[in-house]
Parts: structure tokens; sequence; C-alpha cells
């Protein structure tokens, strides 16, 4: 990858004259890599360029990489979704049993996020729109967060702050094998996010007949179409996330298209029978 373990490859091609193949999936913003990366800038935008084949899980992740000088050919395989693990499989009688289990009644809502609590996931954004679903337009809602990160803390404290509380559960972190039922009992995964590689959380999502709803970010935009596989809100804009929450209960016809899409995208295109086949001729190309 394009840090540590890319300059390492850098090194070793520049002694061995060895090909490497880069493959970038970072979701941080350009503004947090260049902080990182400032004092050995001069490698860094080398690994890029030196690279045989670059692979890359988004189109916003081959676009930084021209921009890093990398002229040489670079391949777009996303990341996928064990399909086996993520399918739609509760029962109506199982996703109540497993509200009752959380606390919550059968006519609330549920949104979930599952991500690192961290800046660029804009866990914060999401909480704050709970001021708006729940005082301004009365909505019975709860909302899941489901993952753990140096933000933990500071987002328990601003739903206290809020007095959205009651209305979240923090349930930390998931085992991944049991994650997918969260998910698929929820109504609606929302990651308002500041930047983003790609989102495997959203196409696990779309997997399991959850709609979603995401920002204008990063390798987002390559499976979320709006109205079609989910619902756009704006970056930083609480009441924008509210709105698309909104959007969803009101229009059942929509919901229900959006549930079909996703799934049918997340089958044609990120399964992980479909990536590894994709991969397969990537690195048979590294051969030549």
């Amino acid at each position: 990858m394009a840090f540590y373990a890319g300059l390492a490859a850098l090194f070793f091609k520049y002694k061995t004259k060895v090909p490497y193949l880069l493959t970038l999936q970072s979701g941080d913003s350009d503004k947090f890599l260049k902080k990182r990366t400032w004092f050995w800038s001069y490698y860094y935008k080398r690994i890029y360029r030196k690279a045989k084949i670059t692979q890359v899980i988004s189109k916003f992740l081959a676009i930084r990489s021209r921009k890093m000088g990398n002229k040489g050919k670079i391949v777009l395989v996303p990341n996928g979704v064990n399909i086996d693990t993520f399918k739609p499989s509760l029962s109506e009688k199982d996703k109540d049993n497993l509200k009752k289990k959380l606390g919550i009644t059968k006519d609330e809502i549920v949104l979930i996020t599952t991500s690192r609590l961290v800046l660029k996931n804009g866990i914060d954004d999401l909480i704050k729109s709970f001021n708006f679903l729940l005082y301004k337009k009365g909505l019975r809602v709860k909302l899941l967060i489901i993952g753990i990160g140096p933000k933990e803390n500071e987002l328990y404290n601003l739903a206290k702050k809020l007095g959205v509380y009651e209305a979240i559960l923090f349930l930390g972190y998931i085992e991944y094998k049991d994650l997918a039922k969260y998910v698929e009992m929820s109504d609606i995964f929302i990651r308002p996010s500041l930047s983003e590689g790609f989102g495997n959380s959203f196409v696990e999502a779309m997997a399991v007949n959850t709609p979603i709803i995401g920002t204008k970010v990063g390798g987002i935009i390559d499976f979320l179409k709006e109205g079609e596989t989910g619902l756009f809100c704006k970056v930083r804009d609480n009441i924008s996330i509210a709105q698309a929450v909104e959007k969803y209960i009101k229009d059942k016809s929509l919901y229900k298209n959006i549930q079909k899409k996703g799934r049918k995208l997340v089958l044609e295109k990120y399964s992980w029978n479909i990536v590894a086949k994709n991969m397969d001729k990537v690195f048979n190309d590294m051969k030549e």
C-alpha cells in the first residue's frame, strides 16, 4: 500500500529491479495524508510512480494516483462482500426478537452505522441529526452505533449534551460473523463520511436489503446512485441526513426499489468470487 509497506517495496525495487504491485485502499483525506507524509514526500510520491501496476478499489483513488504522478497501468478492482454471510436470512420474528433484546419497540425506525469511531466517518453529524428527527419531526427512531475508536467518549458526551442519548445504542465491537444480523434487522444504514476509499459497510448493508444513506465523497459514488441504490446526504449537514431518513420513511415504493436494486448490484459486481477472479488477472499481468 502507499505508505511504509510501499516504501519498503520501492527500496527493494531500487536494489533488486523486482517490480511491485501497488494497491490503493486508504479512505483518508488528501489533507490527512499530506500531514502524515510531508517530511518524506519525495519518496512517498515515488511509491505511486514506480509501481508496475496499481490496483485501486475506487475511481477516487485512481484519480489520486494520477495526481501523484503515476503514469503507469491502473486497474480498478473494488473490495467485496461475503455474500454467504451478508444475505437476507432473518424472519420478521427473528428481527422482533433481536429488537426486543436491544430494548427497541416494534414501531421504532432503526438506523444503523458500522464503522470505526473516527472523525472521517462523520458519526458526530449523525448524532446531531437526531435532534431534528426526534424533536422537529417527532419520529420514533433508534440509532445503533457499532464500532470502537478514539472518538468513542466524545460521541457519548455529544449524545448526552444534545439530550438524545436514550435514543442511541452504542454497541461497541461486534464479531464480524454476528454483524450481518444487526444490519439486516435495521431499517436504514447511514454513514455521513467526510472521506472514503470505498465503503465496505455500505455494500454489506445493500447485500442484506438494508437501504443506505451516504455522502458524495471518495468511492461511495461508485456504487451509490441517487434514488436507485441509495440516497445521498450532504457532508457536515445533519439536517440533510434527517431529510434523507424522512424520505425513506415516507416513500415505501422508493424504499423497496432501492432494496431490490442495491442487492442486485452487490451480487453482480461485489461478491468476493468476482473480485478474486479480477485480482487473479492482475497478478498474472504482473508476471508479463
